[in-house]
């Protein structure tokens, strides 16, 4: 299985950095603050689907996952 890098804390991606950081300057503007959900479900949704990939992969490895899915 190939590995994918992908940053999972929506503080520390580069948006986040931004968005956190010097962003704030624009905190107030309907745009920017519409932003932040968004952009937390995203890594929210990454992080459900890593923990799937990996609950899956340890089940083929322990033969526990049943044939057909």
């Amino acid at each position: 299985m190939q590995s994918v890098e992908a940053e999972l804390d929506h503080r520390c991606c580069k948006l986040g950095q931004w968005y956190y950081g010097h962003g704030q300057e624009y905190e107030g503007f309907p745009a920017f603050d519409a932003l932040e959900h968004p952009h937390c479900e995203l890594h929210g949704l990454g992080k459900e689907l890593v923990e799937a990939v990996e609950q899956s992969a340890s089940a083929d490895r322990h033969g526990e996952r049943s044939e057909g899915g």
